[in-house]
């Protein structure tokens, strides 16, 4: 018999969700480059969508003062903070493994 995730907990033996079947081995994602993504921040799509928006308003509206710099600014620093942070981490495990966390590579 079988054990399933609705079997009751027995004190001494791992709980269900504890055991891996046995048939269904770790997935290993081969990539080339650090093609997979990890959460650092802001993408680059976090800055450009308002500075598009803002812009287009800005000259829809006849120009002059260039407002949209400040939410250029605002979404700006973030992506940039995310990258460096990237950039950074990648560097800091080349150094120590030789190869980046993101792919492995």
């Amino acid at each position: 018999m079988t054990q399933s995730s609705y079997e009751p907990y027995v004190p001494g033996r791992p709980a269900p969700e504890d055991r891996a079947p046995a048939d269904r081995a770790p997935a290993v994602r081969a990539s080339a480059g650090c093609a997979r993504k990890r959460d650092d921040g802001p993408d680059l799509g976090f800055f450009l969508l308002p500075t598009v928006i803002c812009t287009a308003i800005w000259l829809m509206s006849g120009g002059g003062y260039f407002w949209p710099m400040w939410v250029m600014l605002g979404t700006g620093i973030p992506v940039v903070l995310g990258g460096l942070a990237r950039l950074d981490r990648r560097q800091k495990a080349r150094r120590a493994h030789g190869h980046c966390p993101t792919c492995g590579h």
